[in-house]
């Protein structure tokens, strides 16, 4: 569409615009749905905290560290590391649903690393601050 310049009709642009709108909040009704049934009390297991290490930490470690080997400094290292320790997306619970995979372990990953990226995010922009 936007190669072409067609444009749809305003009542169809005003319904996608719509849809598109209401993706996160349909996402995260989903993944409290399969949280429910899964059980909050089991969302700090051995393997949620092994996933949350190696996602907030040893990922964006690496990056950094390839940031530094590779030479890249200031803003572009500082970017590609937080984007790296972003925690896992919702996309991954629904994934899971769609396609008959551990949807409640997805779920307890995904809540279990946007909690601990509430820790992890400002201290690894405090590291940076002080390397970069």
């Amino acid at each position: 569409m936007m190669l072409s310049g067609f444009r749809f009709p305003e009542f169809i642009q005003h319904s996608i615009q719509s849809l598109g709108n209401c993706t996160t909040a349909i996402s995260m009704l989903v993944i409290g749905m399969i949280l429910a049934d899964a059980g909050a009390h089991h969302l700090f297991t051995r393997m949620t905290i092994l996933f949350s290490g190696v996602r907030l930490i040893l990922i964006p470690a690496v990056v950094a560290a390839g940031c530094y080997l590779f030479h890249i400094h200031g803003i572009a290292a500082g970017i590609s590391v937080v984007l790296a320790a972003m925690p896992a997306g919702t996309s991954t619970a629904i994934l899971a649903a769609k396609y008959h995979g551990d949807e409640a372990f997805a779920t307890q990953c995904v809540v279990v690393t946007t909690l601990l990226s509430m820790l992890m995010l400002p201290l690894w922009c405090v590291i940076l601050n002080g390397t970069l």
